[in-house]
């Protein structure tokens, strides 16, 4: 997925709601969730980060197994138009 899915049992693909044991994190940084529609949030963000974005069993980082029901991307996208200025203070940028 690169995009958030509000609700995991969706009619395209209705195998992963309440069945997610591992997960691979490409790109970005995800929230994920125990209910659908973003409920319930989990107090852990994944990303690539030291684990290589591999997380062969989602319990090791604090999800229960085959509970997940929804995910989006972390973080705050901005979206702006005409001029803008700012200061970024963290070294490493997005590959957006």
């Amino acid at each position: 997925m690169f995009a958030e899915e509000s609700n995991l049992n969706t009619p395209e693909d209705d195998s992963m709601n309440d069945a997610v044991s591992s997960i691979a994190v490409l790109v970005n940084q995800w929230r994920t969730y125990r209910d659908s529609g973003f409920h319930r949030q989990y107090d852990v963000i994944l990303d690539g980060g030291s684990s290589g974005g591999l997380f062969p069993l989602v319990s090791d980082v604090g999800i229960t197994n085959d509970d997940m029901s929804s995910l989006s991307p972390a973080g705050i996208e901005i979206l702006f138009s005409g001029t803008v200025v700012f200061q970024v203070d963290e070294p490493r940028l997005p590959d957006r």
